[in-house]
């Protein structure tokens, strides 16, 4: 099977600046040493760990706040757009997730967990070492195209494999064609380092070249039921390429997210 490289939002590392005392960020609010502050575009939204609500933003992490919660290493990015994380890249990674406001939520790509709905998020600004203000990530792309996916919520170890639903929408106003349609399916627990999600690759059949405004097309895919019992979070990539050949780009823009199902296999 022909794998492609894949494009992801990736920021660089927002190292802690321990010999600072007080800096002052974008908006001219002060941060004590070791502090960050944590933002998001949408006015209102909640920053969580795993359950627990540590507040809104603008959300100040102060050292005292990182010391309770054993946060430790660089800030950063999830690569496929979650969260931000504590931590070391590839090893061990303490996600902070946000919540939109319930009254935006329909605009953007959601995230279920097992505590409740979160926001995905595209890329976003910062002042290195200091601040974080993330974009949320909307339903549907540039172009109009918006990818749904279903999963099974509760799966046995012992099944075989777990059945999951595509749904891509043409919401905006031209058509969308290319070559090579493909999705790409990633897994992981909520504790699993981003680069290291399971992943799988499905070809899609030539239907998935073009899609007209207005149009949705669907598809049913099994993946490999995970052989540990845990929390997992599935989400989708489809891809459409200007070419049939394997050193292809993307056709601009002909690549989007799925929402991130929760699946608990026990």
């Amino acid at each position: 099977m022909r794998l492609r490289t894949l494009c992801c939002v990736f920021l660089a590392a927002i190292a802690l600046i321990p010999e600072r005392t007080f800096i002052q960020n974008a908006e001219g609010q002060r941060l004590a040493e070791g502090a960050f502050m944590i933002d998001m575009a949408v006015p209102g939204t909640q920053v969580f760990y795993r359950a627990m609500l540590l507040g809104e933003v603008p959300y100040e992490m102060t050292e005292e706040r990182l010391a309770e919660l054993g946060f430790s290493g660089q800030l950063d990015m999830d690569g496929w757009a979650e969260g931000l994380f504590f931590g070391k890249e590839g090893e061990y990674e303490q996600r902070i997730m946000y919540r939109v406001p319930d009254s935006e939520a329909e605009k953007y790509v959601e995230i279920e967990t097992p505590w409740g709905r979160r926001t995905k998020l595209q890329g976003g600004s910062g002042e290195y070492g200091i601040s974080m203000k993330a974009n949320p990530r909307p339903v549907s792309n540039s172009a109009g195209l918006a990818l749904e996916i279903e999963a099974q919520s509760r799966v046995k170890l012992q099944q075989p494999g777990i059945s999951v639903k595509l749904v891509l929408r043409n919401v905006g106003d031209q058509e969308i064609v290319g070559f090579a349609p493909s999705l790409v399916l990633m897994w992981g627990t909520h504790d699993t380092p981003w680069r290291l999600r399971n992943s799988m690759e499905v070809r899609l059949d030539s239907k998935w070249e073009s899609v007209s405004p207005g149009e949705v097309l669907e598809e049913v895919v099994v993946m490999p039921t995970p052989n540990v019992a845990e929390d997992y979070s599935l989400f989708g990539l489809f891809n459409l390429f200007e070419t049939d050949r394997a050193d292809s780009e993307l056709v601009s823009p002909g690549s989007v997210y799925s929402n991130s199902e929760y699946v608990a296999v026990r």
